[in-house]
């Protein structure tokens, strides 16, 4: 149900209220330390258990969701990261989310690349990303609790 509810204002504020997303769309969050939470409002978006996206040895349709999860990681503290395909992840986001993930370092790296190719190629993907990495934005800046 929570899905529906998100994906509802998300359309929403695209349809009525275009020019809030757009300004929503140029903040980044520069505390690091909220990867976690960036990864909890992911799952609970999409309406998965957060368990599901860790580990090395996850099902296909939970590392589509975790490539997911890691492009809206990037999309709120690193977007330059998903145009310039070059750009290197901040050492710090590494740091972050490993723990969260409980994956090894070669797999994130190979997750990161997967989720900005995917960001790159699919128009679906992005939208998604975007809708979401907007949902969080707002939901933290301006619903606290």
């Amino acid at each position: 149900m929570n899905t529906l509810y998100h994906s509802f204002i998300m359309n929403f504020l695209t349809e009525n209220h275009p020019e809030v997303l757009k300004t929503i769309n140029k903040m980044y969050e520069p505390d690091l330390s909220k990867i976690h939470a960036v990864l909890d409002c992911y799952c609970a978006f999409v309406g998965i258990n957060p368990v599901q996206i860790r580990g090395e040895y996850i099902n296909y349709k939970d590392i589509q969701h975790r490539y997911k999860a890691i492009s809206v990681v990037l999309r709120i503290f690193q977007p330059e990261k998903l145009v310039l395909l070059k750009t290197k992840v901040k050492s710090s986001i590494y740091k972050e989310t490993l723990p969260y993930l409980n994956i090894s370092n070669d797999t994130l790296q190979k997750s990161i690349i997967c989720a900005c190719n995917q960001y790159d190629l699919y128009s679906d993907f992005k939208k998604e990303i975007k809708q979401i990495a907007n949902y969080y934005l707002i939901h933290s800046r301006f619903n606290s609790n």
